[in-house]
């Protein structure tokens, strides 16, 4: 691991106490992938497993991290390769779909080129808080009084009560106990801490967060209703001496909502069937085209909640198909048909694995948050 974590720190402005906890807690040989020249590694990234629920049923996805190639390097091809030989494994170890959060515009239109697209969008929020004394520990709370703790080591109870919260969200990255440990150590290293509210003895909030420049940064929060929420930002930002608070909520397609991370459909006829099963009145003929995961080629018909799909070199039997899917070519429903009128004519909308993602995930918002981008 010594020289994966040399080429990190020679590509990006990570401190060394973040790059030592990152490699300590959330790499290993087995989440890496590398390119050797002259026996020194000069290109890599990180790949680190991770649960999603998609449309409320969980599918394995990797997410790309530390992307990086030796400054001598660059400019040769390095990273499109790495790129597309991890999109390999990922289907030999059948991951469904691979994540990452761009550094860029730049770097979302190089990543677009190897079918990425923006499907994470968050809409940003504020809240001013009144002064008060540091360090308040409770907060009314209608008839009783929330308690409001701070601290710097994640608890198994506050581990699971995030765990069970999160499982709520029918499209989300999902965190395993060790993920969120290195959330926390993160914090730690940010001079913020994960608040805690509790009702009556039971957890009904958590809060992770670190002041920033007269700015409480949340990061995420969870807790049983808004009320409570508020409250808890509230506490937070008096505790840090901070007059506001901002942070990011789930994308609600406002005029400010902000796109952050990207997508890759890695397995298309498995997403399209769970999409399918999720929508069962939608409908579409599909002509897909995937430049670097030839597995995806051909035909995929989706009608009654399930998705049928021809391989490229199979397209003799596609007419024969159709025949079994003549609803698909009525148009009844084109929530999947954006600009393409062909499915209405009863003809294949044509697109990329770029294309097909930008209009899942449109339709499905997914979020993700605590990814230590």
């Amino acid at each position: 691991m010594k020289e994966l974590k040399e080429l990190w720190q020679r590509c990006f402005d990570d401190s060394d106490e973040f790059v030592d906890m990152y490699f300590r807690l959330c790499c290993s040989h087995r989440t890496a992938m590398y390119i050797r020249s002259g026996g020194a590694i000069v290109s890599s990234l990180q790949m680190p497993c991770y649960t999603m629920t998609f449309e409320g049923t969980g599918i394995p996805v990797a997410y790309i991290a530390g992307a990086c190639t030796h400054p001598g390097f660059r400019g040769r091809g390095l990273m499109a390769r790495l790129l597309v030989e991890s999109l390999n494994r990922m289907v030999r170890e059948n991951i469904l779909l691979s994540v990452l959060i761009p550094a860029g515009s730049g770097l979302a239109d190089y990543y677009a080129k190897a079918g990425f697209a923006y499907a994470f969008f968050r809409s940003p929020a504020r809240q001013s808080v009144l002064p008060a004394e540091q360090g308040t520990s409770a907060v009314a709370v209608g008839e009783g009084v929330l308690h409001v703790e701070y601290t710097t080591v994640l608890e198994p109870a506050v581990a699971n009560y995030f765990i069970e919260k999160t499982r709520c969200r029918p499209n989300y990255i999902q965190h395993t106990i060790a993920d969120l440990e290195a959330v926390v150590a993160d914090l730690r290293m940010s001079g913020g801490s994960v608040s805690v509210a509790r009702s009556a003895g039971r957890i009904v909030g958590v809060l992770f967060a670190y002041p920033d420049g007269g700015v409480l940064k949340i990061t995420e929060w969870l807790a049983d209703d808004d009320s409570l929420r508020n409250r808890l930002i509230d506490s937070a930002a008096r505790h840090y001496r901070q007059p506001e608070a901002v942070w990011f909520e789930l994308p609600v397609r406002s005029v400010g909502e902000q796109a952050f991370g990207m997508a890759r459909i890695i397995n298309a006829k498995a997403i399209l069937s769970l999409y399918a099963a999720a929508h069962p009145r939608e409908q579409a003929a599909i002509h897909l085209t995937d430049e670097q995961l030839a597995l995806n080629n051909g035909y995929y018909y989706i009608s009654n909640g399930a998705c049928t799909f021809i391989p490229e070199a199979a397209e003799g039997k596609d007419l024969e198909l159709k025949g079994k899917h003549s609803n698909v070519a009525e148009g009844k429903h084109l929530e999947l048909k954006g600009k393409h009128s062909n499915v209405a004519e009863g003809k294949h909308l044509e697109l990329t694995t770029h294309e097909l993602s930008v209009m899942i995930f449109d339709r499905i918002r997914p979020y993700m948050s605590l990814m230590l981008e």
